[in-house]
């Protein structure tokens, strides 16, 4: 039988009765930890982490839909053409100089002419000029020359006497190099570009891109017409 067994309590020796109650064990009989004292604290944990996920998510969340909002407002900037990339109508311009393809100085001047100019501008390499070459043609063939003046411009400077007889160009002035002054003023950036500018140097619309079939009846319109202001 085992021996008593003893602890101390405010300076007293109390004797224990260890004797376990038969077919049990002692460990059977020792008192256990309260399971919900070890929970509680991973329970913690747990909503802890909970909330910092729901937090990273919302603020994913946020700035997924910024992004898309973004998104959506450079689409929309980006289909229309970038300020400054054109002539504004209703501007003055100063008569345009440059140098055709044989380096000989060419100028279109207003005051002293009674006609519009009609200004095509190019680029040899650009794919998009290549669509709407036709477009073009058709305008050079139905063109009044009393009444409207041609003249191509090339912004790349790389245009050559062989390109300007394959595209239909000989009878109007080409400009192979212009003048650095006009190609601000003019705002010679995209390409293709057709600009009307009146007898007095006021341009009168500015159409870029490959032209529309609404595209040339407006400009059959006006070169046709005075624009009413």
């Amino acid at each position: 039988m085992p021996g008593p067994a003893y602890q101390i309590s405010s300076g007293k020796r109390n004797k224990i009765d260890l004797a376990a109650p038969p077919g049990k064990s002692l460990a059977k009989i020792a008192p256990r930890a309260d399971p919900s004292s070890l929970k509680n604290p991973l329970k913690r944990i747990t909503v802890k982490w909970n909330i910092f996920l729901s937090a990273c998510c919302l603020l994913l969340l946020g700035l997924n839909v910024a992004l898309v909002w973004q998104n959506l407002s450079l689409k929309a900037q980006l289909s229309q053409p970038p300020l400054d990339t054109e002539a504004s109508p209703g501007a003055h311009v100063s008569d345009l100089r440059g140098f055709d393809v044989q380096g000989k100085p060419v100028s279109i001047t207003y005051q002293g002419d009674t006609r519009k100019v009609l200004l095509f501008v190019f680029s040899p390499t650009c794919s998009f000029c290549a669509e709407n070459w036709p477009n073009w043609w058709r305008i050079f063939s139905e063109l009044d020359r009393n009444a409207v003046q041609p003249a191509a411009v090339d912004v790349t400077a790389t245009v050559t006497p062989e390109f300007i007889n394959q595209h239909q160009m000989t009878g109007m002035p080409v400009l192979a190099q212009v003048d650095p002054k006009a190609v601000v003023e003019y705002h010679f950036h995209l390409t293709p570009q057709t600009i009307l500018v009146s007898a007095d140097g006021k341009v009168e619309k500015v159409w870029s891109g490959v032209l529309s079939a609404a595209n040339m009846a407006e400009i059959q319109t006006l070169i046709r017409h005075p624009v009413v202001k």
